[in-house]
């Protein structure tokens, strides 16, 4: 369930999204990646693998980023919360029951208690009737499993536990991997993202809830004034994403990452549009449409 914030974003996203545009298409950020640069920061055409494919294979385990991997996704996608002995687990929900066989708040277990659990063995691809990965041993992954086992991806690691704060625990995750420079954070939680832009202001973040609010506030050039943007990566609902939104954000130098989009012409009207990445729950998919051109 979203916390009533989210609710209020989304709100505002889908009401905005309504909003009239001119029909011209928005001439996208041209530039390439500098060696060693963030490629969230500056890539286009980057497919994004929306909680390691949720769509394909079961979510955030060590299997779906294998998958996404193989087929060469740009970036993964997960979500953190915290056990209550400190492991920074990836996983979308603050309850285990959704995606394994075990129920309650992933906060009040410990690492122990969750690598006893089945990952997989609610996945289903046919609406129940059968589920391929159950008993196959399938495990909740680390955060910092997953950055040694591809310390060459691109990481969105989004903080969604707020009370109490794991971003400690996160910092400590990716300063020990190393890989600070491939990784961007987020969270729809502005306390949360402010602690992190206080605590490694060098640390690629997205823009925060209220932050999200405010530049959807920006229909087109005309709207931008005297805004500046307290960084530099909006991830979008993708229904609030317009041609003269995406003309205003490129003035404003703003990459534009549209979630989470899993119809075929959704995904190929994202594309004509400009947006730089798109997220996805099904990355077989989303690959089969996406221009090839990543801007390095």
């Amino acid at each position: 369930m979203f916390r009533p914030g989210v609710v209020l974003l989304l709100a505002v996203a889908f009401a905005i999204a309504s909003c009239s545009s001119s029909g011209e298409q928005p001439q996208p950020v041209e530039r390439r990646c500098a060696t060693g640069e963030n490629l969230q920061m500056c890539g286009k055409n980057l497919v994004i693998a929306h909680r390691g494919g949720a769509k394909v294979w079961p979510e955030e385990t060590l299997l779906a980023m294998q998958e996404s991997v193989k087929l060469g996704v740009d970036v993964l996608e997960v979500d953190v919360h915290a056990t209550k002995d400190g492991k920074v687990v990836c996983t979308h929900d603050d309850l285990i029951d959704r995606t394994t066989d075990g129920t309650g708040p992933i906060k009040e277990k410990t690492w122990a208690e969750v690598q006893l659990l089945d990952a997989g063995a609610k996945f289903t691809t046919d609406g129940g009737k059968t589920f391929p990965y159950k008993g196959k041993g399938i495990k909740m992954a680390a955060l910092e499993e997953l950055l040694r086992a591809f310390p060459q991806m691109p990481f969105s690691v989004e903080i969604k536990q707020v009370r109490p704060s794991i971003v400690d625990a996160v910092l400590a995750v990716i300063d020990a991997s190393g890989m600070a420079d491939k990784i961007v954070v987020a969270s729809f939680d502005d306390d949360t993202l402010r602690e992190v832009r206080t605590k490694r202001p060098n640390l690629a973040t997205s823009l925060a809830g209220g932050e999200i609010v405010k530049l959807l506030q920006i229909k087109s050039e005309e709207d931008i004034g005297a805004y500046v943007p307290p960084a530099k990566l909006f991830q979008a609902p993708y229904e609030a994403i317009t041609a003269d939104r995406m003309k205003a954000y490129n003035k404003l130098g703003i990459r534009v990452h549209v979630w989470t989009v899993d119809d075929k012409e959704d995904q190929q009207r994202m594309w004509s549009l400009g947006v730089h990445g798109v997220m996805s729950d099904d990355p077989p998919l989303l690959k089969s449409v996406t221009p090839t051109d990543k801007g390095r």
